[in-house]
């Protein structure tokens, strides 16, 4: 029995009918007729990109920004200082989970990352991982059977050379590139990739400059309304 995956719907349950064509002596044509209920098992591996955290390095000190898997769907910001933005770059660790969440056993034989505009991939800090053009790949689970069920993931980091101009969002996506399971199944579904957005802004003295604006013209203010106490209180005595 053939079965085309890309004209299955949200129903995984079929009949098949058959039908005697030797039979001729038998009136009922309905005896000549069996039908079978059928499932057809689905293969689906799902690709889901997250930030592990990320590190803020610059001439003066380096901050880690912890982030994990459980905020993969939150925004992530980071804020520098416009003063160190020429001296600042970002290490962030990224995590691909895979997880079978079909019915099949199967492999990911190859996970391919795209790499974003001004990132840099640094082949000592990912051993597992190589440059194929502008896209980097891995083949660490090629020999890791998931099971329904099961998921695990694969860590990769890239750097973030930043400056005034190479600030804003960038958005790393990765992807299941090659599959395999003993049924042959295709993967139809559009879970087999995924992407992460990253928000870089810049913070000037503008916060800074207006606080002391309003304390000068406090101050200016209380002056102000001292001389201008100290002048009524002269009028008084003179009256007096």
């Amino acid at each position: 029995l053939s079965v085309d995956e890309s004209k299955i719907k949200d129903s995984r349950d079929i009949t098949t009918k058959a039908e005697s064509l030797d039979n001729t002596n038998d009136t009922n044509l309905e005896n000549n007729i069996s039908y079978e209920n059928l499932h057809i098992n689905f293969f689906d591996l799902k690709t889901e990109k997250f930030i592990e955290y990320i590190e803020v390095i610059n001439d003066e000190k380096t901050e880690r920004k912890d982030i994990g898997f459980d905020k993969k769907s939150d925004i992530t910001k980071i804020d520098i200082s416009s003063k160190k933005i020429d001296s600042t770059d970002l290490k962030i660790m990224y995590g691909i989970k895979i997880s079978n969440v079909g019915e099949i056993a199967g492999r990911a034989l190859e996970l391919t990352d795209f790499i974003p505009e001004g990132f840099s991939f640094d082949k000592d800090k990912n051993l597992n991982w190589y440059k194929d053009g502008d896209v980097i790949k891995t083949t660490i689970l090629n020999n890791t059977i998931l099971e329904p069920g099961e998921s695990t993931i694969v860590y990769v980091e890239l750097n973030w050379d930043l400056n005034k101009e190479a600030v804003g969002k960038k958005v790393n996506n990765a992807e299941i590139s090659l599959y395999y399971n003993e049924s042959d199944a295709k993967d139809v579904t559009e879970d087999n990739s995924d992407s992460k957005e990253l928000i870089v802004t810049v913070k000037t003295g503008a916060v800074t400059y207006v606080s002391i604006v309003i304390i000068g013209l406090f101050v200016l203010a209380v002056i102000v309304y001292e001389k201008k106490l100290k002048l009524a209180r002269k009028g008084e005595k003179h009256v007096k």
